[in-house]
């Protein structure tokens, strides 16, 4: 059941996690840090919209993902997300 005013297509940060098979904090971190669209919900909870997860994915894998598919990315994904924040930090030390 949805609650009036929220949309089905936000996850919640452990959602995403899950998703990714990486930690809750990992994703909270990637929201604080703006790596990640999302939005507060009632001051401290935070919120990201399917399509932000799902455009992330594809700017990591450059390749087209189903918002139909909410199952664990291949390691490939994983190693690609690494290799992103990776070289984003370097940008940001420069």
């Amino acid at each position: 059941m949805t609650m009036q005013g929220t949309s089905p297509q936000a996850l919640l940060p452990r959602h995403v996690a899950e998703r990714w098979g990486c930690s809750e904090a990992t994703v909270r971190r990637m929201l604080r840090n703006k790596e990640l669209p999302g939005f507060r919900a009632g001051g401290k909870l935070w919120r990201i919209r399917l399509e932000d997860v799902v455009r992330y994915e594809e700017c990591q894998t450059g390749s087209a993902s189903s918002t139909e598919d909410a199952g664990m990315p291949s390691g490939q994904v994983l190693e690609d997300l690494s290799a992103w924040r990776s070289e984003r930090q370097t940008r940001r030390k420069a």
